[in-house]
């Protein structure tokens, strides 16, 4: 038994609009919405999937295990003025970045 699946995209989205370009274009090369859907949402869950075996414990661990060492190192000392010069290598900037997207003022220890 098949089940029908509808949905709209909004030119005025801009993510809606990004996949309704590559749906366009994948259309133009002959592949019929049926294909192109069921192949992504496979792909969506390999990725998914690989997404999970990288946020394996083990790795959960490690990572928390460098920012405890930053943390330490950030206690340890006296440097406000350049905590950049605290970051370990180690972790990846995708991390670094979103740790300095979610910081917010906090209280200040004089």
């Amino acid at each position: 038994m098949s089940e029908v699946i509808s949905f709209r995209l909004s030119e005025s989205n801009p993510r809606e609009a990004q996949a309704l370009n590559v749906l366009n274009t994948w259309l133009s090369k002959g592949f019929s919405v049926r294909d192109i859907i069921t192949q992504a949402l496979i792909a969506y869950e390999v990725s998914d999937q690989q997404l999970i075996k990288q946020t394996s414990p083990a790795n959960l661990e490690a990572v928390l295990s460098k920012v405890n060492q930053l943390l330490e190192r950030i206690a340890n000392s006296n440097i406000t003025e350049n905590p950049e010069s605290l970051v370990n290598h180690n972790l990846s900037n995708t991390f670094i970045l979103s740790v300095k997207k979610a910081k917010q003022p906090g209280l200040k220890v004089e």
